[in-house]
């Protein structure tokens, strides 16, 4: 019985990937494998002459690489969308993957005939302005997520506020609300001191009626208002003035729940029952002492006190010199990414909370011209301008880095401020723990690289100028320098001991 070999199509070497393997196509620049074929065509970049989103088949006159699309090259192989004539990612029926989108968001949030409303008109057109098609075909497809809040929101004729997503769970809309905010559909607000008002009602809604008023009426007039008045003072209410208010929320409905078990009127409670209470191995206990004071005020108890454990100095572990040593890393260790370095060395180097660095935009940095170097700096956009050291400045011109992390990227893009270090929702900044995980692999602890630059900048510069600077209180920057005065008295009194 005869046989016949198989045929096998001749190798050619591919223009991307530089390998000997079977040729899909051949375009103005070379052939292409099948992998390199599907990864370029479902990645679409500027065309260097006409300079819109298509695929690039041809070169330049060196041939290196392809930035050539193929309408600018005379080429065949355009690849362009035979609805919107662009040359987006290719979806199917020779339709791009934006035309899909803006068909998959007409059914989602159109009426029966494919109307629109204005509040859905305006989501639309900001979600069809993304940069990335696909991610909004990914982001409508989830079963649980904003689309599907947003779809129910608007087919129920609701209207879309931050009232109605805060009946929602936090984490299911905390994108979608930032989303809404930045094309306009929802204003700004701060969602640190917004997110207080459920969480007292969540916190008091499984307590007596008249334990619930109490501690109700301790939220509402005493944390609640004082959270507001630091906000309309300093302009700031951050996540960690957030939590510490929700501690002393907490401790109140649990203090006031103990009492009760206990059979024991507030208006009776004696020094040696806050004791009992504090001698539970329960360090958060001693957050009941702020409900306890303005229990106290309003005459509803006795006057009592909360021991707390005694206050130990700052963390000083990051010596003068370890402190300079990781700065030189961040502002040399080319292998370091950019973001990383650049805060890495406003903590080292200006003693900057990490809360205060994540805020931080493109309109805080001065420069004398645009694209040069950085020269300096400020906390606030108000605020006095920082000089900084050359070598920082053209780390901080870098700024803010989205190629290494395409996803962090904001799905919707409008005239918001750009954060230097941009976090993975719209518009948002990274988040403190997140970047001070990647200081820590970098070797730079937070907490006591800040007070080691703390302590350095309260020894040279006046305490008033510190307080400027950095947005420090006078009383925060009068400890550092008793900080700094105490152990430059422990260095001139260590001679005299030798001595004695």
């Amino acid at each position: 019985m005869g046989w016949t070999a198989a045929w096998n199509p001749p190798l050619h070497r591919c223009y991307r990937c530089s390998r000997d393997r079977q040729m899909i196509v051949r375009w103005p620049v070379g052939p292409v494998c099948r992998s390199c074929y599907i990864r370029a065509r479902s990645r679409p970049a500027a065309c260097s002459r006409c300079g819109q989103i298509r695929v690039l088949v041809a070169a330049v006159d060196d041939g290196s690489r392809a930035t050539v699309c193929g309408v600018c090259a005379d080429s065949p192989h355009t690849y362009l969308c035979l609805r919107c004539g662009g040359g987006e990612e290719p979806y199917g029926r020779g339709h791009c993957v934006r035309c899909e989108s803006h068909d998959r968001l007409i059914r989602a949030f159109g009426d029966a005939n494919g109307e629109l409303s204005s509040e859905a008109a305006v989501i639309v057109d900001a979600f069809m302005a993304t940069r990335r098609a696909r991610s909004v075909l990914e982001w409508l497809s989830r079963p649980q997520g904003g689309a599907t809040v947003l779809r129910t929101l608007l087919a129920s004729d609701e209207q879309v506020t931050h009232e109605a997503l805060d009946a929602l769970g936090e984490r299911q809309v905390w994108s979608l609300r930032r989303s809404l905010v930045e094309i306009g559909v929802l204003p700004k607000r701060n969602e640190a001191l917004a997110r207080l008002t459920p969480f007292l009602r969540d916190v008091t809604s499984k307590l007596p009626s008249d334990q619930r008023q109490l501690v109700l009426t301790y939220g509402t007039w005493w944390v609640l208002r004082r959270a507001r008045q630091q906000l309309e003072r300093t302009g700031r209410y951050t996540a960690s003035s957030r939590r510490s208010a929700q501690r002393r929320l907490s401790a109140a409905a649990t203090f006031v729940e103990w009492l009760e078990a206990q059979n024991k009127p507030l208006s009776d409670l004696t020094q040696a029952d806050v004791d009992r209470w504090l001698d539970a191995a329960d360090y958060r206990r001693v957050d009941v002492a702020d409900f306890l004071r303005w229990a106290s005020r309003r005459q509803l108890t006795n006057k009592v006190k909360v021991h707390r454990r005694p206050r130990t100095g700052p963390d000083l572990t990051v010596s003068e010199e370890d402190r300079w040593k990781l700065l030189d890393r961040c502002l040399h260790d080319a292998a370091t990414s950019d973001d990383v370095r650049a805060a890495g060395a406003l903590v080292l180097l200006y003693g900057m909370q990490l809360s205060r660095v994540v805020e931080l935009t493109t309109a805080h940095l001065h420069s004398p011209r645009p694209g040069v170097s950085v020269t300096g700096f400020s906390v606030t956009l108000t605020g006095p301008d920082i000089a900084v050291p050359p070598s920082m400045g053209a780390i901080l011109r870098r700024l803010p880095i989205r190629d290494t992390q395409p996803r962090s990227a904001p799905l919707i893009t409008g005239d918001s401020e750009v954060w230097l270090f941009p976090g993975s929702s719209a518009t948002g900044h990274i988040n403190t723990s997140v970047l001070s995980k990647r200081l820590k692999a970098l070797g730079i602890p937070t907490r006591s690289a800040r007070n080691a630059a703390l302590i350095s900048l309260a020894a040279e510069l006046p305490i008033s100028l510190v307080s400027d600077l950095f947005e420090i209180s006078i009383s925060t920057a009068m400890n550092w320098a008793r900080e700094a005065g105490r152990d430059w008295n422990a260095y001139l009194a260590a001679p005299r001991r030798e001595h004695s």
